[in-house]
Order: structure tokens, then sequence, then C-alpha cells
């Protein structure tokens, strides 16, 4: 029984536990489905503007283009491989200002449902309810969240393309072998992902989420869904591939795919979400107790070594109960 306790003290087990408890896995499905249909808008849109903003820059549409590729593998055909999308076909300028009214009023009316959902569930798993403000207001945050998102992932974009640039430039100019360049230009190719990633996870969390908990906390719950975002990322094609191997469903291993993609997803989010609302009720726990017993701390601030002293007094606690 001890062992057993003690494995359920455990912040992973307990973030698990708070996901489970808040119907996390069912809010998640409900995310995923939201996603997928709400992504054919987002696309429309997104690459409209984007083949008028960067239609002088080929090699940073193309790098959006790529970018998107990963963060939805399958849904768009790059590098000769399947997808459902044809990005071409959504930067072809002949028919761009019919596509972009037609996508801004379904993303108006699709996304904005599954910036709704995603809060409703982000909420939710920390134990919050709805939020109390103007609808307008809401939706008009919700809009500027989407453009918020649009401009990071243009501007991680620019990154990879500088950064690809100089390297180039500088084993050129310093006739590097490429057994030196190309280490380098996998870590940044990683590194980029992984900070737009998270940086995502930041902006939902925050603004989308409207999630008013402590900075760590925050903080904690943003990196463990980039991380867990960009791990799923790595093994997309084996993800994808598992979707296609019931012979039944491949026909519409495209779609199969995706739709688990985005569940995956949400739970991702979901659980980082749990994660934060145990690390949350951590240091609220930590800072009554330093607040009740200040003589604990010295002359110091009883926040900086709440954690600590709370962790001590429960140990204190178990030795009492097991000696009685």
């Amino acid at each position: 029984m001890w062992t057993v306790a003690r494995i359920k003290a455990l912040l992973p087990v307990r973030a698990f536990q708070q996901y489970s408890l808040q119907h996390g896995p069912l809010m998640s499905a409900g995310i995923g489905f939201n996603m997928f249909f709400s992504i054919f808008g987002l696309l429309a849109t997104g690459f409209s503007f984007a083949a008028l903003v960067l239609a002088g820059n080929p090699g940073l549409l193309d790098m959006v283009v790529q970018n998107v590729a990963k963060a939805a593998p399958g849904l768009l055909k790059v590098d000769g491989g399947d997808g459902l999308v044809d990005p071409q076909q959504l930067l072809n300028p002949t028919g761009l200002s019919v596509t972009a009214i037609i996508a801004t009023v379904v993303t108006v009316f699709s996304s904005l449902g599954w910036i709704t959902g995603l809060r409703d569930g982000l909420r939710g798993v920390l134990g919050f309810g709805p939020i109390r403000a103007n609808p307008i207001l809401v939706k008009l945050r919700d809009i500027g969240t989407l453009l918020l998102l649009g401009v990071l992932l243009v501007l991680t974009s620019a990154v990879s393309v500088v950064f690809t640039a100089a390297l180039d430039y500088i084993a050129e100019q310093l006739k590097i072998d490429g057994v030196f360049v190309r280490p380098v230009g996998w870590a940044v190719g990683l590194a980029v992902p992984l900070a737009l990633n998270i940086l995502t996870a930041f902006i939902l969390f925050r603004f989308a989420g409207w999630l008013q908990i402590s900075r760590r906390a925050l903080i904690e719950g943003t990196i463990l869904a980039g991380v867990g975002t960009s791990i799923l990322q790595a093994f997309s094609t084996q993800l994808l591939a598992r979707a296609g191997s019931n012979p039944l469903l491949a026909p519409f291993a495209i779609v199969v795919g995706l739709l688990i993609w985005f569940n995956l997803v949400s739970q991702v989010y979901l659980v980082s979400a749990a994660w934060s609302a145990v690390r949350e009720a951590d240091f609220t726990a930590a800072t009554r107790h330093a607040e009740r017993h200040p003589e604990a701390f010295g002359s110091g601030r009883p926040g900086r070594h709440a954690s600590a002293a709370w962790i001590a007094s429960l140990r204190g606690g178990r030795r009492r109960a097991a000696a009685r």
C-alpha cells in the first residue's frame, strides 16, 4: 500500500489522474474533431494571405509550407508525398480573391469554434469555469490569437531561412566540409520547430485559454506541450503508417491519420494543462503553508522556500503516522 501511495504521489501520475478525472480523453476527442474540420478554412485563408504578402520571397513561402506540413503530417502534398491538399492550389493567384472571401467566412464559423473548444478543454482540465466576458470581445481576442499564430509561423520560418543561408555562406567562405555543417543544420532544424511548438502552446494557453495561473506553472505546461508535440512530429511517419495498416481503412488512411493526429495533439495539450493544474495546486499549498508557519523560514521571504518546507512537513507527517 505504501508503494502504491508513493507512486500515486508522483507528479506525472497525479497529472494524468487530473486529466482523467476531468474527462480529458472525451474533451480531447471533441477538440480533435473541431481541429480537423476547421483546418481547411485556416489553410485557405492563411495561404491566400501568405501568397499575397510573401509573393516576392518564394524561399520563405516554401518554408512556411514545410512548417505547416510538419505541424499536421499528411495534410499537405509536399516533397512528392501523399496529402489531402496541394498547397500550390491554395497559393494560385488566379482564384485568390474568391478563395480569400469564402475562406474568411468559413474560418469565422469553424476555426473560432476550435479555439472555443480548446479553451473549454484547457479550462475544464484546470477546474476553471467558463469565461465571463463580452462575447464580442472574446471573439475578437480569438481572431487576434489566430493572427498571432500566423505571425509566429512566418517569423520562425524566416529564422529557418536565415540560419540556413548563413550556414551555407559560412561553410562556403571557410571551406568547411559538409560533415561539420550537417550536424549544425540538423540542430537548427530541430531547435526551430521545437521553439515554434513551445511558443504556440504558450499563446494557446495564455491567450486562447485565458489561463490565469502562476508563471512557473504556465511555463512548465507550455514546455511540456511543446516537447510532446515535437515528439509526436518526430514519429509522425510511423503513426500515420499504422493508421493505414487496416485494410478496411486503407482508402481513407490520410483522413483517419489526420483524425488520430489531431486527437493525439489535443491529448498532449490537455495532459500538459493537467500538469499545470497540479503544479499550481502545489505552489498554492506551499505558499499557504509558508504563510501559516513563517518561523520555519527565518527572516527570508516565505515564498522562496515554500515548496521545500511543504514537502518536508509532509515527510514529517508520514514519519509520525508510521510511528503510531
